[in-house]
């Protein structure tokens, strides 16, 4: 998917759903520090920013971060080794370590070959939680093996704070099936 102008024209009239959605989030893990990988148009970070949640997002396209503030997006190739990219605007290097980091905007729409590469990213970059959404089977198994487990108290926590928006079709499905995981023996 090509995140040109017209499509962030499109988006920018559903940003306050970011605040629904932000708010959900912290019901559910309060995060601290929040690591948004293909953050499309920021909306999600820019609600967690909002809220006084540290977030920080990338994304392969300059415009898709535009509503983010300038210390807080870097446009790179979200598939690549964490080590050769994410450099800020400013020239600053950054490798994120956050409580949270969030693969919902990003999974669905990537092939086969970078799939893994990104998730990888993710659990790289996780210090407690992932919200992800549309797993491969294969690919939970492979966070079970990797010390990862389901946390269906946090996702149903989440799930609860969304379901008076799903009637009116306020926030999509594809945050409403977000699910969270827990790295194994960090608690709730």
């Amino acid at each position: 998917m090509i995140f040109d102008s017209l499509y962030m024209a499109k988006r920018l009239h559903i940003s306050w759903r970011a605040d629904i959605i932000a708010d959900a989030i912290r019901r559910a893990v309060a995060p601290r520090a929040v690591f948004d990988i293909g953050c499309a148009t920021g909306d999600i970070a820019l609600g967690l920013l909002r809220r006084g949640t540290h977030t920080f997002g990338v994304d392969n396209s300059l415009a898709a971060g535009q509503l983010l503030p300038d210390a807080w997006f870097v446009e790179c190739d979200l598939a690549a080794p964490l080590a050769e990219q994410w450099i800020t605007r400013s020239g600053e290097w950054i490798v994120p370590k956050a409580e949270l980091v969030v693969l919902l905007e990003v999974l669905p729409i990537l092939d086969l070959v970078d799939r893994p590469r990104v998730l990888a990213n993710a659990i790289a970059c996780s210090r407690k939680w992932l919200l992800v959404n549309r797993l491969y089977d294969e690919e939970e198994q492979g966070l079970r093996e990797n010390g990862w487990e389901p946390a269906a108290d946090a996702t149903q926590t989440m799930r609860d704070s969304l379901e008076p928006w799903h009637t009116k079709q306020a926030v999509k499905a594809l945050y409403r099936t977000g699910t969270f995981w827990r790295r194994s023996g960090c608690a709730a």
